[in-house]
């Protein structure tokens, strides 16, 4: 079978018949990419070498970090290609670039953990970036950045809601905001929460643009200022990561597992236990509540 037929045949009806349409037309972005530079090859005779070139050519047209994205997509499709090979999740692994030259969703082991240090180096990083947004003043810039750090790493929401938010789905008074059904994969509005002290930064970069975080630029001019910071700060984060940094703040505030689901907005609480709950056994041994004078002599 022919990678183009597999695609429009198996792997579109089958793994994409229920996703967002941005994502749907991420991965026929990709998949159209693979048939102008590198063909409509049979699967059984994909070679690492056909990887290489489509991942060079890539970088000639997108960023580093997109590129990273769409060998992840390309990834998932080789996955259910065939038997485990050349074609399975370390297909693209030569990329030098680990974690992102691997499909996140396949990897059995947690996210990598984002200190408070890394957080604050990267919005340090960001504030120096005074090109970007252009349609945020250019003195309130460095602020833009803060807040959408902050924005990320207190509501666990994924890039596409957080460009989405609209000022009208916000109520400052009591902190709180909706989601609507069209954002949400699970196709239900969700009301979210603001940190108590997140609408004062946030009414600092409001602008006439009805969106909360105004951005014109495009993924790729967002994934270069985004980049830049990292290079800069030697930390490769991505905005997804502050949502895992979010479950980590709330596992510290005492959240328990139902909590971080509803907080993450996890349809199932198995995606919390496999990708997001850690475990502190020291702070529990240290913790631990016995009877009163059980280690007097």
């Amino acid at each position: 079978m022919y990678i183009w037929n597999f695609y429009h045949e198996h792997f579109v009806p089958v793994c994409l018949s229920r996703v967002q349409k941005s994502t749907r037309q991420l991965y026929d972005q990709v998949a159209n990419l693979w048939m102008s530079e590198i063909g409509n090859l049979e699967i059984q005779k994909i070679t690492p070498v056909d990887c290489e070139r489509f991942v060079t050519l890539s970088l000639e047209k997108v960023g580093k970090f997109t590129v990273a994205k769409y060998c992840r997509i390309m990834n998932a499709m080789f996955l259910r290609m065939g038997k485990p090979g050349y074609r399975n999740r370390e297909a693209f692994g030569f990329i030098n670039d680990p974690p992102y030259c691997r499909p996140p969703k396949l990897l059995s082991r947690l996210p990598k953990e984002v200190t408070d240090k890394q957080l604050e180096k990267h919005i340090e990083a960001l504030s120096d970036i005074t090109d970007y947004p252009k349609c945020v003043d250019e003195h309130l810039r460095p602020k833009w950045w803060k807040a959408l750090c902050l924005f990320a790493a207190t509501t666990a929401l994924r890039r596409e809601v957080i460009f989405s938010v609209k000022w009208d789905a916000i109520d400052l008074h009591n902190n709180i905001f909706f989601v609507s059904p069209d954002l949400d994969k699970a196709l239900t509005e969700r009301i979210k929460f603001l940190h108590p002290k997140l609408p004062v930064l946030l009414l600092k970069i409001r602008t006439a643009d009805p969106r909360v975080f105004v951005w014109t630029h495009g993924n790729k001019k967002f994934y270069q200022v985004w980049g830049t910071a990292c290079e800069a700060t030697g930390n490769h984060l991505t905005l997804h990561d502050l949502k895992r940094y979010a479950s980590q703040l709330a596992l510290r505030s005492g959240a328990n597992v139902a909590t971080l689901r509803e907080f993450c907005d996890h349809a199932d609480i198995s995606t919390t236990l496999k990708h997001y709950a850690r475990g502190d056994v020291e702070t529990l041994i240290q913790n631990l509540q016995l009877p009163k004078g059980v280690w007097d002599d």
